[in-house]
């Protein structure tokens, strides 16, 4: 598994056993996370601005706390 992708991987997994249709990816080339699909895609903002490492040290209840607080905003 690839290192830039375990957080992805582990936040997607939650949001899915949420029922939730909203998923993280990771942009590379700019180097921050984002959420995308379901009401995501609305959202002003859907954006992480934290580097790949940084986003794999954030355990899943933080990126799912980050993730309500992007809906929050909507």
């Amino acid at each position: 598994m690839s290192a830039d992708l375990s957080a992805v991987r582990r936040v997607n997994r939650a949001l899915k056993e949420q029922g939730r249709n909203e998923r993280l990816t990771y942009d590379r080339g700019k180097d921050y996370f984002y959420f995308y699909g379901g009401r995501a895609a609305t959202w002003p903002q859907s954006g992480v601005y934290v580097s790949r490492e940084e986003g794999n040290r954030m355990s899943t209840d933080r990126w799912i706390a980050e993730f309500a607080i992007l809906g929050e905003i909507d």
